[in-house]
């Protein structure tokens, strides 16, 4: 809906069928996007244990999804 050319974004509850009563949440003032993203860049060590999907030890030939130190890497 757009209100004096503003776009309005909300969402409505019935409260009160007899009465036809109404609740109605707005979206306006709540941020909706990610300004920041902090991240580490993480590498695998091929020295280290590696584990598949199913929690069988594999090595550093396998292809696929491998877990290392609780973190998902895919080799490719």
């Amino acid at each position: 809906m757009v209100v004096n050319s503003k776009l309005t974004i909300g969402a409505y509850e019935l409260i009160d069928a007899e009465n036809d009563e109404w609740a109605e949440y707005s979206l306006n003032d709540i941020p909706s996007s990610i300004d920041n993203v902090n991240y580490e860049e993480l590498k695998l060590d091929p020295e280290q244990p590696m584990y598949n999907v199913l929690g069988m030890p594999v090595d550093k030939h396998y292809k696929g999804i491998v877990i290392q130190n609780g973190k998902k890497f895919n080799l490719r």
